[in-house]
């Protein structure tokens, strides 16, 4: 009877360990990932970011809530690695997608479908690669504006 006991709780043991570990590889589902790369309170912005998670990738402009009415900028994205020039993206107030993917502030997608060569971000960037990034603003973002990074990642269920 002991024995029987012991080799249930055992058995339950095993398979708790073993969904513990194989359950979120088999369930996560991919999530919105954002990275906030720099506040753009100057006309020219420079760093180094590393894509942690999958595709898509997005540029996003965040602007905090005392913003107001109508806005206008304009500049260009580089992104670059040591082998070279890997996009160049014009960006601008004329060329921006609306999303509600920044809470508490209202976030314009810089960078829908817009590289220069008509790719997509995905297929430019690869997932581990780290891409030194400047931008260049010739007409500034509003005050309080933030530059943000957007990926997919593997939602975490503990």
């Amino acid at each position: 009877m002991i024995r029987k006991l012991i080799e249930v709780v055992a058995a339950l043991l095993v398979l708790g360990v073993i969904g513990y570990f194989a359950l979120p590889r088999l369930v996560c589902m991919d999530v919105p990932k954002r990275q906030k790369l720099a506040d753009c309170n100057t006309n020219s912005l420079a760093f180094t970011m590393t894509c942690d998670h999958s595709p898509p990738y997005q540029f996003v402009l965040g602007l905090g809530p005392l913003h107001t009415g109508p806005f206008a900028f304009r500049g260009e994205v580089l992104i670059q690695q040591t082998t070279g020039t890997v996009a160049r993206i014009q960006i601008g107030s004329e060329h921006l997608t609306p999303c509600n993917w920044l809470p508490g502030l209202d976030g314009y997608i810089l960078t829908w479908n817009r590289t220069n060569a008509g790719e997509r971000l995905g297929e430019l960037l690869r997932r581990g690669q780290s891409y030194s990034v400047r931008v260049a603003f010739a007409e500034v973002p509003p005050t309080n504006s933030s530059l943000w990074f957007f990926s997919m990642g593997k939602a975490k269920l503990w």
